[in-house]
């Protein structure tokens, strides 16, 4: 028997603490953040038509994250 706490109690328990600190707590695919919403929505097609070339996407992510 393993006596380490289950991930599901330990997430439970964050929460609560994060939520008691007065931290806005949510689940599901609607909190997406907006930058890397468009992050995914212009690699994610490259990458998948295999256009992608990983040095010169780094600097458009730099880009992107940095202004």
């Amino acid at each position: 028997m393993n006596d380490e706490p289950h991930e599901s109690i330990v997430e439970g328990a964050s929460l609560s603490w994060l939520g008691e600190l007065g931290y806005a707590i949510g689940h599901g695919p609607h909190l997406d953040i907006p930058s890397l919403a468009t992050l995914r929505d212009t690699l994610l097609p490259r990458l998948m038509s295999d256009k992608l070339r990983i040095l010169d996407e780094e600097n458009k992510i730099l880009e992107l994250t940095h202004g």
